[in-house]
């Protein structure tokens, strides 16, 4: 057998080099397309991973701040309000520094006490054309409560206004054995169900089936 010589194997190596070079030339296109989809992948985990941590901060912020009134929203439907949903935003270090400040603190308690305000002001509005809610004079610790016209108590606040959500006809587990939802408990319901508008984003919206209890939607 004749030994190969080197500049025999210099003219292989450059025809392989030649080769390769076709196929990558004639592959460009594809192999650029998978190399964006590869670096954008890996940037949607990265950022799913922050958004995860800036989320489980505000569930901290929530639990110590937020769950402690008398009435608050979900988790989900809180991290929904303007001021939270603009916080997740930033970074990790800012939302953090952020949290601290007397400034947003109370534009969270606003949006907060506006989404309770709301919710009230659509339970109301279904309850109040029954008969059965006349409801009657409360104690002086309840005087907060009371309705300003009437002097009775809110209609969504009194013992015989019960919910049921009418998506999901789930409750939480302090709700299991009644089996039904005040209105603290409607509050902080989160449906197993999906609701969305038109536009695809989620929504909070009451509705109302009869013949009664009444049934809400939930947002989830």
């Amino acid at each position: 057998m004749c030994p190969v010589s080197g500049k025999h194997l210099l003219s292989e190596f450059m025809h392989l080099r030649d080769c390769l070079l076709t196929v990558l030339d004639e592959h460009k296109s594809v192999l650029i397309s998978q190399a964006r989809q590869i670096h954008a992948a890996h940037t949607r985990s990265a950022e799913a991973l922050a958004l995860a941590e800036r989320r489980q901060i505000m569930k901290q912020y929530y639990e110590s701040r937020i769950a402690s009134r008398e009435y608050f929203p979900s988790f989900q439907v809180f991290t929904s309000l303007p001021t939270v949903k603009s916080l997740l935003q930033i970074s990790e270090k800012g939302l953090r520094r952020d949290l601290k400040t007397k400034s947003f603190q109370d534009r969270i308690e606003e949006d907060v006490a506006s989404w309770v305000d709301y919710t009230a002001t659509g339970v109301r509005r279904l309850l109040e054309h029954l008969d059965t809610y006349s409801g009657g004079l409360c104690s002086e610790k309840q005087s907060s409560k009371l309705d300003k016209e009437t002097g009775h108590l809110s209609l969504e606040q009194r013992c015989t206004s019960l919910f049921a959500c009418r998506k999901c006809r789930k409750v939480e587990d302090s709700y299991k054995r009644a089996g039904v939802l005040d209105f603290r408990g409607l509050c902080q319901h989160q449906c197993e169900e999906k609701h969305k508008s038109k536009k695809g984003k989620t929504q909070w919206a009451i509705g109302v089936s009869l013949p009664p209890p009444f049934f809400f939607r939930a947002a989830s």
